[in-house]
Parts: structure tokens; sequence; C-alpha cells
């Protein structure tokens, strides 16, 4: 699938998502509306690429989007956001440089605020790992799944 009809897509499914009955676009929402918007685009997706595209919008629309990916992969230790300059990570107690950059500091700013209810629940301690810094965004209490650190800068 082309970045373009990507694009595309979000827009559309954007669109229908801001006609939810009270407002409040919601996760679930998703399947549905996406294959609605499918039809409506006239977009043939295998059954394969459209869970990706799920996830991707998922991820884009509800999630930390591109980083979700670095936060489900269970040997990064630690994302580092180092404002537009780009994002690094250490995998394997090894850092590494990411192809993820970040437009501006806007773009920076809604992922924050999309895990500041996180943040809340770990410093509560409801979100703890095995580590247990309330800093540390909890992946459960098996040492062998420790809790990811996540950090940003951000440019004045």
């Amino acid at each position: 699938m082309t970045v373009a009809l990507r694009q595309r897509l979000e827009r559309a499914l954007v669109e229908r998502l801001r006609d939810a009955p009270d407002g409040r676009p919601r996760r679930e929402q998703l399947p549905p509306l996406l294959r609605e918007t499918l039809v409506s685009e006239r977009v043939v997706v295998p059954a394969t690429e459209l869970r990706a595209l799920e996830r991707w919008l998922e991820d884009r629309l509800f999630g930390l989007g591109e980083l979700a990916p670095l936060l489900r992969d269970e040997r990064v230790s630690e994302v580092m956001v180092n404002g537009t300059r780009g994002v690094w990570i250490e995998r394997d107690g090894k850092l590494e440089r990411t192809g993820i950059r970040f437009a501006d500091a806007d773009e920076i700013l809604v992922l924050i605020e999309r895990l500041e209810p996180a943040r809340r629940r770990a410093a509560a301690g409801w979100l703890t790992g095995p580590r247990g810094h309330p800093a540390d965004l909890a992946r459960g209490t098996d040492p062998h799944h420790p809790p990811l650190r996540l950090a940003a800068l951000l440019p004045r």
C-alpha cells in the first residue's frame, strides 16, 4: 500500500470518527469504520494487510504513533525522543538510532499527553514493574519483561 493511499484512508477515517454520536471517538469504532471507509473509497485490501493497516491506524490515532512498535518490542528497554532531531532506543543493552523523526514539538506533545494517564497510574503505584520506577511504563511484573523507560527532550 502506498503512503498516499494510506494517508487518504486515514483522512477519510478521521472524518468518520469525528461523527461519533457522543463526539468521542473510541478504538472499538476503528475496525467497522475502516471497513466502511475502504468500501466508500473503493479500496480492496488483502486480509493480512488489513490487520496491519488497522494496527497502524490504531497506533496513529489512539496510541503512540511511530513509537508504538518500539514500545511493543520486548528487547527495547528505553526510548529516547531527542526533540525533532530523532529517536534513539536501547535494544539488548545497545544504543541505536531509529529512522523516526517528528515534524515539530506539537507532534511530540500529543504523544506526551496520551502518556500522561499511564504516568499518573504508575506514580500512584498502579503500574509498577520489577524496577518499580514511576516513570517506567510497566509491561508486567515478570523479571524477563522489565518495564520500559521513555524520555523526551523538546525543542524550544
